[in-house]
């Protein structure tokens, strides 16, 4: 079962698209990085599809977890950063 129902109509080419929308809206609103990174680390974990399809979930996990620690870190995550000063 996916997040996104069971995937009988988009199959796992449907899925696998709902979690690459998803990392996506994640990349865009960079603090939901760290919650959609567990659901992505616990879907490759359970995932019953194709091989290359667990491999597309661990590498949008690892990304989104990348993306995680530069937001719980503080770090900047945009190109509109500017550095505080005078602290």
């Amino acid at each position: 079962m996916s997040a996104f129902g069971a995937y009988r109509v988009g199959g796992e080419a449907g899925a696998l698209a709902g979690y690459l929308l998803l990392s996506v809206v994640s990349y865009l609103f960079p603090f939901a990085a760290p919650f959609t990174a567990v659901v992505l680390w616990y879907r490759a974990r359970t995932w019953d599809g194709s091989a290359n399809g667990r491999k597309l979930l661990l590498v949008l996990a690892v990304a989104m977890t990348a993306l995680a620690a530069l937001v719980v870190t503080g770090l900047p995550v945009d190109a509109e950063f500017t550095e505080v000063t005078g602290l």
